[in-house]
């Protein structure tokens, strides 16, 4: 499969006379953009997740694999990410899946993760001074700083993210044997 290369402008903004770098910006937006797509992939991936947790509750599969939930509801904007993850929080307590303190790390967790696939996904990256950044809106206009503790706190959210959901699973496969 050949990569398809796509106009994506880059937005510098500069005080008069500011000297502007541009091999130095080219390369940190288009690192910028990388991790972006990081990001939307693996919320993707998280929001599978969530499907998966909800479907075991609520609608196991027919024997071709299909169920209607799936097929017309978590797979369609019918149901948002954000609605997703009130359903599985609300499942995790419900049956018992995780302690409080992980169903709120968890909860948090994924309102990080959502809130940075939306500003990724409709907002712009943007040099302003030294600083490459992610603008978007919501709830107003808000400004990421992409510095390396801020992708390393995004690493870190989507490796618990990752390991609890690990954790809810093996409960749930547990808990079926039982």
């Amino acid at each position: 499969m050949r990569e398809i290369k796509l106009y994506n402008g880059i937005g510098i903004r500069a005080q008069p006379g500011e000297e502007i770098k541009y091999l130095e910006i080219l390369s940190s937006v288009q690192q910028a953009n990388k991790n972006r797509a990081e990001i939307i992939l693996a919320s993707l991936v998280i929001e599978g997740l969530l499907d998966s947790v909800i479907l075991k509750k609520v609608a196991p599969a027919t024997k071709d694999g299909k169920s209607f939930l799936s097929d017309y509801v978590l797979k369609s904007d019918i149901i948002t990410f954000a609605s997703k993850r009130k359903l599985v929080v609300q499942i995790v307590k419900d049956d018992s899946l995780l302690d409080a303190n992980d169903i709120e790390r968890l909860n948090k967790l994924l309102r990080d993760i959502i809130s940075w696939r939306n500003a990724f996904a409709h907002g712009e990256i943007v040099q302003i001074g030294e600083d490459t950044c992610v603008e978007y809106a919501q709830v107003g206009p808000q400004k990421i700083i992409l510095t390396d503790e801020y992708w390393s706190r995004v690493e870190s959210t989507f490796s618990q993210v990752f390991s609890l959901s690990l954790l809810i699973d093996m409960k749930r496969m547990a808990g079926s044997t039982a």
